[in-house]
């Protein structure tokens, strides 16, 4: 799919908590789009790159021009629970997919475990909502163990 130029309108429970991370130099996260902690603890966009752990989807657009940590994106944290029509990455999702683990391949879409290169997990299906080409699925972003996030 390729990676955000524009914020986009995700959906999720409502009530949501967020919370504030600060955001890795260079950095611009957009609304609605997923976000994952590096190593150092920073926000930076989501993509299936090793060592990254998903944390969410940003509340606000977040543009980092300076060092690490100049400024915050909030972010609602993955255990929150579901978040509502998120992209499938070049598949097509049928039913068979529910309670199917998925992982992110960038800042707005998912795939299947298994179809991306280095896992960063982000939930289980809990409902496909367009079959097809481009399909759409609800995740449930508390459905992922803490030894998964730790890629073993």
């Amino acid at each position: 799919m390729g990676v955000s130029t524009a914020n986009r309108n995700t959906t999720g429970q409502v009530g949501l908590a967020f919370v504030d991370r600060p955001v890795e130099a260079t950095t611009h996260i957009y609304q609605g789009t997923f976000t994952c902690t590096n190593a150092a603890g920073n926000a930076v966009m989501a993509t299936d790159t090793s060592g990254l752990i998903f944390d969410g989807y940003a509340e606000a657009e977040a543009n980092n021009t300076g060092v690490a940590g100049a400024i915050n994106v909030k972010t609602t944290p993955r255990h929150n629970g579901v978040l509502g029509v998120v992209e499938c990455d070049a598949v097509s999702p049928d039913n068979t997919w529910n309670n199917q683990e998925v992982a992110l391949t960038d800042d707005h879409t998912v795939a299947l475990v298994g179809q991306t290169s280095h896992v960063v997990r982000a939930g289980r299906i809990v409902c496909v909502v367009k079959t097809g080409t481009s399909g759409r699925v609800w995740v449930d972003t508390s459905d992922i163990s803490q030894s998964a996030l730790a890629g073993t």
